[in-house]
């Protein structure tokens, strides 16, 4: 044989044995892949058994082996006739596969592990933020509002988002997430509300000290009315037991109103609540005894606190954390242990109209034959009983009339409660008679002072009794005697609870003493001659002739003043216990020698 033939037999038989041996590896690695996708399905059938993936998920993965023994089956089946690119596919799925693979698989748990991380630094980031400034959000208005431990303050949206630009980029590694960290953080502080804010005790006691003592009487007469105000706001349901569903009705006085439509203005303007204290009233309209509460109040009117005004989330937030932490006003009562305000506050859900009616007539009427008291005066008497315990008026005055005449002997015909009198009724008989003797109404008049009253009436008490006279003098005050005129009085008006306008008393001329110390003080300043000459009134001469200086000033070398015509008065008024006003003074002196008087109150030599 041949040398060539014998080359060509040898390389037959090692292309027979290559190809034998190559298929021998790709049946080899059919196994190994088959075993492989064994090896996936029982541990998808453990997942299936043990987790809730979705079935989608599991029916993908399953038609990604499918598709991963198809692509070897194709290979194999193109490149079968190719010893050399069958080799190839084996070497590559054999040793370069699996190296790339795990260096790919590296690459991504590398991945992964970063991403974690910049996701744990950014939720970290996020809840840090939160957690050091304390934002809000008003929907309604729109508005931020900041927090700072101490006030809460409106804030723009910009300055928010500026401080946490700032922030993100002092931390450079998360600047590649800056707009998700802002967006991210703007929606959770637009999720929340003043309304669920825990306030810090320092703004706690600000708040109080706001009402406390200038409105309420007591600290916790304060938490109570904040806590009622928390109420209205978030529109909770007060009972008086747990199963009730109806809301409390709050009695209040109208000298509360000013400070009630303050807040109220201010929920509509921020918040869009349209006044919510419709349960808060200032009169009784025959409600439901059992929901009735009554609200401290002062018993002078007042302006509202210009804390509470400038500082109003401060006083919203505090009054929602009351609530949130009392659950409602009657668990404040309860819980705050003043006896006194629970006992206040219940006064009407503890009490029927007829108990109430009972409680005066045992406090203020005595039986006393012979001895009437008319309608008119049975209600003052009524007034005093409610205004002495700071109660506004709880019964109406028909069922109020109704509940009387059926407890005490009434004359339909003279309009009297018979064989009655009251502790109170000495006093007020003193001060009727007193204002129909004295008093007259007059326009001409320009004002009495209600100290200046007070002193005539004691002054009319001393001509009768003793006895009458320290009762009148331990009982007739300022405030009693306003209540009088407005009650038995009407139409007098009274101005600042001060002034009492256009009324005159026949026990004191105040007009004629104004004039009369101007006629004098115009004799001492501009000398006996010259006053003869000039002056209508010359019936005062006499008595002021022999009191002149022989060393009168002349007029054109001295300014005088209504200042000094009243410095005059008070000098030359021995020992009088009435003295008009230096306002009543100057009013009348204006009115009597305006023409001589410039703006600043300097009198013209001409007077003189």
């Amino acid at each position: 044989m041949s040398q060539d033939t014998q080359d060509i037999d040898t390389q037959d038989i090692d292309t027979q044995d290559i190809d034998t041996q190559d298929i021998i590896k790709i049946q080899n690695l059919q196994s190994i892949i088959l075993s492989q996708n064994n090896y996936e399905d029982n541990k998808q059938y453990k997942i299936k058994n043990q987790s809730h993936k979705s079935p989608q998920l599991k029916q993908n993965k399953s038609q990604q082996s499918k598709s991963l023994n198809d692509l070897i089956s194709i290979l194999e089946n193109k490149y079968k006739d190719n010893e050399y690119i069958t080799s190839r596919l084996y070497h590559h799925i054999e040793t370069l596969l699996p190296t790339t693979l795990e260096t790919e698989y590296k690459i991504q748990q590398q991945r992964e592990e970063r991403k974690r991380q910049l996701s744990d630094k950014r939720d970290e980031f996020v809840e840090r933020f939160l957690h050091t400034h304390r934002y809000f959000y008003c929907h309604h208005s729109e508005l931020f509002i900041h927090y700072d431990g101490k006030h809460f303050n409106g804030y723009s949206e910009d300055e928010i988002l500026h401080k946490i630009h700032l922030l993100i980029v002092s931390e450079q590694s998360l600047m590649v997430w800056k707009h998700k960290i802002k967006n991210n953080i703007m929606k959770q502080v637009r999720e929340k509300s003043l309304f669920t804010a825990i306030p810090e005790s320092e703004t706690i006691q600000f708040v109080i000290n706001s009402i406390y003592p200038s409105i309420f009487q007591s600290r916790n007469n304060a938490k109570y009315f904040l806590t009622i105000v928390g109420e209205c706001i978030k529109n909770d349901k007060c009972s008086i037991n747990d199963n009730e569903t109806k809301k409390n009705i709050y009695i209040t006085s109208p000298n509360m109103k000013i400070m009630l439509d303050e807040l109220a203005e201010q929920l509509d303007i921020y918040f869009g609540l349209s006044y919510p204290f419709h349960n808060i009233k200032y009169k009784y309209y025959d409600h439901d005894y059992s929901l009735c509460r009554l609200i401290p109040f002062p018993k002078k009117q007042f302006s509202v606190p210009y804390n509470v005004s400038k500082y109003i989330f401060d006083f919203l937030c505090v009054s929602t954390h009351y609530l949130s932490r009392y659950g409602s006003s009657d668990h404040f009562l309860t819980q705050c242990g003043e006896t006194e305000l629970l006992e206040y506050s219940h006064f009407m859900c503890k009490n029927t109209p007829d108990k109430i009616v009972d409680m005066f007539i045992d406090t203020t009427i005595k039986k006393c034959v012979s001895a009437n008291i008319n309608t008119k005066n049975i209600l003052f008497i009524w007034k005093k009983f409610l205004e002495e315990r700071n109660v506004p008026n709880i019964i109406l005055h028909g069922p109020l009339k109704k509940i009387l005449r059926e407890k005490i002997s009434y004359n339909i015909e003279t309009d009297m409660f018979m064989d009655i009198t009251s502790v109170h009724l000495p006093i007020v008989s003193q001060f009727i008679h007193f204002w129909d003797t004295y008093i007259t109404e007059d326009e001409n008049e320009l004002e009495i002072e209600v100290d200046e009253l007070l002193r005539l009436f004691r002054k009319m008490t001393t001509k009768q009794t003793k006895t009458s006279v320290a009762a009148a003098e331990s009982k007739m005050n300022d405030s009693l005697m306003i209540e009088l005129i407005k009650h038995f009085y009407p139409d007098i008006e009274i101005l600042e609870d001060k002034y009492i306008m256009n009324i005159r008393c026949s026990l004191w001329d105040k007009r004629g003493e104004v004039k009369h110390s101007l006629d004098r003080f115009r004799v001492k300043e501009c000398g006996e001659t010259n006053f003869i000459l000039d002056s209508p009134d010359v019936c005062i001469i006499p008595l002021y002739l022999n009191t002149l200086s022989h060393n009168v000033k002349s007029p054109s070398h001295c300014i005088k003043s209504l200042y000094d015509a009243y410095e005059f008065y008070c000098n030359s008024n021995n020992g009088n216990e009435c003295l008009v006003s230096k306002r009543y003074f100057e009013k009348m002196a204006r009115e009597l020698i305006g023409e001589y008087l410039d703006d600043d109150g300097v009198i013209s030599n001409i007077y003189f």
